[in-house]
């Protein structure tokens, strides 16, 4: 698709920078680096146990370091790369054809404006449609997408220099982006190259049905279940997945509107609401994503990441350092907490301090589920956190509805001020000392 939107000197730009991979010898280098790699990996994996024990911690640190410094060295092989360009092709082609290639980049990275599934059989020409799919967002996004080709920052380690970078090295003020089709001689050889492509990417009748059944048919009908039952505020991520899967982004914010207004801790609803207001480039969804990470790390760690990235789109050194650090004190607090906050048969466990009116609210959850017979609440310390209540359920079904119904209550106690840990399952020596402290039985099903 990207050549389909090259001018020939433009195109010719681009295969200098890549030959030069192969004069400077990077690609010999990386299939090189690799081959040790994976030596280190398959001599490891070869031997004995007790072998295998003694150089897995060798094996592991070889590893790691090949691919630290194979990430670290790109950037410099790009850089040699465009040097190369810059002696030897046309310096503004090569801008112009970066710039269109970011384009690419970020209309990939965003959710997409159409769904390829609503139409009843596969595109005899997908690449075409392809390139019809990000004209169209080129259209909506275009003033974002050069605004951005402006201003991106480099990440703190980066493996590409940054479309601003390569304008300062090339010495060129400005990219001229022309997204109409090349010269009518280059057209007919791209065409011949798109047309044996698409042999590849046409999908066939029986295998597409199945697709579109999945990816478009499905969602359209949870859609329709939804709407019919008017039901506005209840908490069902799946119709917010099953709007965005479908392209229907306006009406997904407005379910999360007020969804969120009857369960505004939900990390999953913020997710959400975060993911599609920062892909519509509004400012206000990073503070979405960052409530979502600090509720859930474990779950949402990457809402961090996504705002990151927008801002660093954007140029916003400060605030996305800012994040970043967040990330990593998250993190950080995340990797001390998570081996303390599993059970373990040493344990200790106390009587849960929550007031009756926490408790009554929670039975009043359980009566909701069925299976749910008895349910234990006992509170576990640990050193340098909050205390944490343990919610240990005996269940009377262990089929599929058991994963549903934990899903909803985990969501529940999710979004309350007090911090838990829900249970279903619990071995038999723990069961037993929670049972023994006091007070611990706050549900009981008759």
């Amino acid at each position: 698709m990207y050549l389909r939107v090259l001018t020939r000197e433009e195109l010719k730009s681009v295969l200098v920078h890549e030959f030069a991979h192969l004069i400077n010898g990077d690609t010999v280098f990386t299939r090189k680096l690799n081959g040790k790699k994976n030596k280190w990996y398959f001599f490891s994996q070869s031997l004995g146990n007790a072998s295998f024990l003694l150089f897995a911690a060798i094996s592991l640190k070889n590893i790691i370091e090949f691919e630290k410094f194979d990430f670290l060295s790109s950037y410099n092989k790009e850089v040699q790369a465009d040097a190369l360009v810059k002696e030897k092709s046309d310096s503004q082609a090569y801008i112009d054809a970066t710039a269109k290639g970011k384009m690419f980049e970020l209309n990939e990275s965003e959710l997409p404006d159409v769904n390829v599934y609503a139409s009843e059989t596969s595109a005899k020409d997908p690449s075409e449609g392809r390139y019809r799919t990000f004209m169209r967002g080129y259209e909506l996004r275009r003033e974002h997408w050069e605004y951005i080709c402006e201003n991106e920052i480099p990440a703190r380690i980066d493996t590409h220099p940054t479309l601003a970078e390569r304008m300062k090295f090339f010495g060129i003020e400005k990219f001229n982006v022309d997204f109409s089709k090349p010269e009518e001689a280059l057209l007919k050889e791209t065409e011949k190259i798109f047309a044996r492509l698409d042999k590849f990417l046409v999908v066939e009748k029986m295998q597409w049905d199945a697709l579109r059944g999945q990816n478009y048919l499905k969602p359209l009908k949870i859609i329709e279940k939804y709407e019919n039952e008017e039901k506005d505020n209840l908490y069902d991520a799946g119709i917010i997945e099953a709007y965005i899967d479908v392209c229907q982004k306006d009406k997904a914010l407005a379910r999360l509107e007020r969804m969120l207004e009857v369960h505004p801790r939900s990390a999953e609803l913020n997710f959400y609401k975060g993911r599609i207001l920062v892909d519509n480039y509004d400012a206000s969804g990073i503070d979405y994503l960052v409530r979502a990470a600090e509720d859930n790390l474990s779950g949402y760690g990457d809402a961090i990441q996504i705002a990151s990235f927008y801002l660093k789109n954007l140029g916003l050194r400060e605030k996305r350092d800012a994040l970043r650090d967040k990330l990593e004190k998250l993190m950080i607090d995340g990797i001390r907490y998570a081996p303390k906050e599993a059970l373990r048969n040493t344990d200790k466990f106390y009587p849960s301090d929550l007031p009756e009116k926490a408790l009554d609210e929670i039975r009043a959850e359980l009566e909701n589920y069925g299976i749910v017979t008895k349910a234990y609440i006992v509170k576990k310390k640990i050193k340098g956190f909050p205390d944490i209540n343990v919610v240990a359920l005996q269940l009377s079904s262990f089929e599929e509805e058991k994963t549903r119904i934990i899903n909803r209550l985990f969501r529940f106690l999710e979004e309350r001020e007090e911090q838990f840990l829900l249970y279903s399952q619990v071995q038999p020596v723990l069961m037993k000392k929670i049972r023994k402290v006091d007070k611990s039985l706050i549900y009981n099903r008759k």
